[in-house]
């Protein structure tokens, strides 16, 4: 039951009952929980009806909806529903069936409020840049000790990385601009056009008639070990929309 339907029935606060459990939603989001209670509800269709005692959590969530039975529910009620016909029967006590019936346009127009409680509005105004984005080192513009005095703190010196990705970018840089000691430095992003492309590191390979691109880096048996284990899986691929 729905913390608004709770609402709408006047019900007294004073009928909840603790609940400690946690209930989560479809997309693993927690949904708050305002305890539960025992309320006699009637199933009738206008010639029979059936009264049970249900036990309903009060939860506090946007929804188009009043209240959702449970299968524990519909199962100790022999309930049974069914969507295409947009009907649900139940036997009462004395054996006869109660059709409890929905139609078309009441349900679109539940669906159509659902959505609009679910639609919300994000905006990406700046993005940081990635922890794998390439970097380049510059040194500041600003005098640094050399030599620590008591009561200083002596700065950290920043010196680039011996990775082939920066010797690769890095051919064209004089040696007095290399890292020496007694210079601070800070890193800043390369320039996106300075990086080397991906595409041009490719080999074309044919794999259970579908084009594959390879890293042209790997060995011959390497790329084989790749296509056999992409020729076990061509179903896992989308290949088209």
């Amino acid at each position: 039951m729905f913390w608004s339907t709770f609402n709408k029935l006047r019900l007294s606060p004073d009928l909840l009952r603790p609940y400690t459990g946690c209930l989560y939603g479809f997309a693993d989001n927690q949904v708050e929980v305002r305890d539960y209670l025992e309320l006699r509800t009637t199933f009738t269709d206008g010639t029979a009806s059936r009264t049970e005692n249900i036990r309903y959590l009060v939860v506090n969530a946007n929804s188009a909806y009043n209240i959702l039975l449970g299968r524990p529910t519909l199962n100790r009620l022999n309930a049974v529903a069914s969507t295409r016909h947009m009907k649900m029967k139940l036997p009462d006590l004395s054996g006869e069936v109660i059709v409890i019936k929905s139609d078309q346009e009441e349900a679109r127009k539940c669906y159509d409020n659902s959505l609009k409680t679910k639609r919300g509005v994000f905006m990406v105004f700046e993005r940081p840049p990635s922890a794998d984005t390439a970097m380049e080192v510059e040194p500041l513009n600003e005098a640094m000790p050399t030599e620590s005095t008591p009561g200083e703190v002596t700065p950290v010196r920043a010196t680039p990385e011996a990775d082939t990705h920066t010797e690769e970018s890095h051919d064209d840089t004089s040696p007095e601009e290399e890292a020496t000691p007694g210079k601070h430095y800070r890193a800043k992003p390369l320039k996106e056009d300075s990086r080397d492309q991906p595409a041009a590191n490719v080999v074309e390979r044919q794999i259970g008639g579908k084009t594959f691109k390879l890293g042209c880096l790997l060995s011959q048996e390497e790329q084989d070990e790749v296509a056999e284990v992409i020729s076990r899986h061509l179903d896992a691929f989308a290949w088209s929309a």
